[in-house]
């Protein structure tokens, strides 16, 4: 019997040990940038009309409808594009003084986008270690709060008549207020995060991107 409950106790011990370990917030040594290229962000396939060709054929909705059809990079010459974009989030500063420099440059944009007003839309997943409850294991805020994030027009710029857009701000500067602290280990999951047109006919439907972080292969 005194053998059954040592065993017992030694098993609890260690299930409420592996039990703690994996409730502790995680965060990574640094984190300090996020850089991505941006392209042509298309509306989702629900029903499928085609495949793919090539080694693997997967399901597919034909045409390729894009979540903007007044605004995009310049196909006029589909031999020679030349539209590019990138979106960059960087942390800047410590404690009270840190922000989160933001920063988009796009050109080779298409007739229809100059002119237009065009903002920064972070949709953020953000997870702190600073949480009232005090859990060890952090806590994640509220989906709808941050996804997409609401920035102020300081997170917008408007398309110059050569088809180029470039945006340089803070989110403490777009938000209004001193939103970002350090000290909280902060993490943002910025993975769905791109611009969308703001002004002009027929915009982008709600809460989707004319441009989204992603890569193109040739």
């Amino acid at each position: 019997m005194r053998r059954s409950v040592i065993a017992v106790a030694i098993a609890t011990t260690v299930v409420l040990t592996a039990g703690s370990a994996s409730a502790q917030y995680a965060y990574p040594k640094a984190g300090n940038k996020y850089q991505a290229t941006l392209v042509t962000a298309y509306a989702p396939c629900n029903a499928p009309n085609t495949t793919t060709s090539g080694a693997v054929a997967l399901p597919a909705c034909s045409p390729a409808v894009p979540n903007d059809t007044v605004c995009g990079f310049d196909v006029s010459n589909p031999a020679k594009p030349t539209g590019q974009g990138q979106i960059q989030a960087t942390v800047a500063g410590k404690g009270a003084k840190a922000d989160i420099k933001l920063q988009v440059k796009l050109q080779g944009l298409s007739a229809g986008c100059i002119g237009q007003t065009l903002c920064i839309v972070p949709s953020v997943r953000a997870s702190s270690g600073a949480c009232a409850d005090n859990n060890p294991g952090g806590c994640t805020v509220l989906e709808a709060l941050s996804n997409p994030f609401p920035l102020g027009g300081a997170a917008c710029g408007v398309v110059d008549a050569k088809g180029k857009l470039q945006i340089k701000t803070t989110v403490d500067t777009a938000a209004g207020t001193d939103l970002i602290s350090g000290g909280n280990r902060l993490q943002l999951d910025l993975s769905r995060s791109g611009v969308r047109r703001t002004t002009g006919p027929s915009l982008p439907p709600a809460g989707a991107l004319t441009f989204a972080a992603g890569v193109t292969i040739p």
